[in-house]
């Protein structure tokens, strides 16, 4: 069972000192990022729960961008997370597609004017798979997990909205 206050409380209880020391204890646990999308700066401090209103822990605030306020608070039909999420799997996709295919990267570079870059890779393109495809493969594992984490923390979201 939650506390319960007046909504003309609840505006001069956010208007307190105690609220805003609770917030600035908020924004140096988020380093200034979002915690929800981690991409945006940190804008606004939302509450996950109203249970312990006036006497919240840290763990009932989320330091959050506006993006993800709005959303979070029915003013946005766009979550940011999952846009963030979808754009990292697009991201991941093509890297992964760039760094296996030298033909491609090679006509890339050259299209977007990186003749120096792609020069140098065709210098050394019977070495290209020696020295740049396994950095890849040295990187593919750490982008792997970390997509795997983003796309557990969204399946949370899904099932707490």
């Amino acid at each position: 069972m939650g506390v319960h206050m007046k909504k003309s409380e609840y505006h001069r209880y956010l208007a307190s000192r105690e609220w805003a020391l609770l917030k600035n204890r908020v924004k140096e646990r988020s380093k200034g990022k979002c915690e929800r999308c981690l991409v945006g700066n940190h804008a606004a401090t939302h509450h996950l729960t109203y249970e312990r209103i006036g006497h919240e822990r840290l763990e009932d605030l989320q330091g959050v961008c506006e993006e993800c306020h709005k959303y979070l608070s029915g003013e946005g039909s766009v979550d940011p997370a999952r846009n963030i999420a979808i754009q990292l799997d697009r991201g991941f996709q093509v890297f992964q597609f760039f760094f296996t295919n030298t033909q491609v990267l090679l006509s890339v570079l050259e299209f977007i004017g990186e003749h120096e870059t792609a020069e140098k890779i065709l210098r050394f393109s019977d070495s290209y798979e020696e020295e740049f495809a396994p950095v890849f493969e040295r990187l593919y594992p750490f982008v792997a997990k970390y997509l795997e984490h983003y796309r557990e923390a969204l399946e949370y979201l899904d099932g707490n909205e």
